[in-house]
C-alpha cells in the first residue's frame, strides 16, 4: 500500500507542476470535483445550477464554482454553449484537448494503483 501511495503523491506533485492543465486541475479540491464532474458526464454538458447541485454547499459556494467555470472557460479548458432557447442557460464541458488530458490522468491513475 505504501507504494501506491508513493506513487500517487509523486504523480500529484508531478503534475500539480505542470504550467498548463494540471496545474489548473490541482489547484483545489473544488477544480478536481468540478474537472471531474465534467469528465464522466454521459451527456457531456453540466450548466452553472446542475453543478451547485451535483456539489455540496458543504463543498464549495456558489460563487466559487461559477469563478472555477468562468476560469476554465477563459483559460480554454473548458467549452461554454449558450441554450438557443434560452440564453441565460450556459452549457460547461471539457473541450477536446482537456478531455485527452483527463484521460492521461485517468490511465495514470489505474497504472499506480493496479501495482
Amino acid at each position: 500500500m505504501e507504494i501506491k501511495i508513493n506513487s500517487f503523491l509523486k504523480d500529484m506533485h508531478k503534475f500539480s507542476d505542470e504550467k498548463d492543465y494540471f496545474s489548473f486541475f490541482y489547484k483545489s479540491k473544488t477544480h478536481v470535483m468540478i474537472n471531474l464532474t465534467l469528465g464522466s458526464s454521459k451527456k457531456n454538458t453540466y450548466t452553472y445550477e446542475d453543478l451547485c447541485r451535483k456539489l455540496s454547499p458543504k463543498f464549495s459556494s456558489r460563487s466559487t464554482i461559477q469563478s472555477i467555470l468562468n476560469e476554465g472557460y477563459n483559460r480554454k479548458y473548458f467549452d461554454k454553449i449558450v441554450n438557443i432557447a434560452d440564453k441565460r442557460e450556459k452549457y460547461f464541458k471539457l473541450n477536446p484537448f482537456t478531455k485527452k488530458k483527463l484521460e492521461i490522468w485517468v490511465n495514470r491513475q489505474k497504472e499506480i494503483f493496479l501495482l
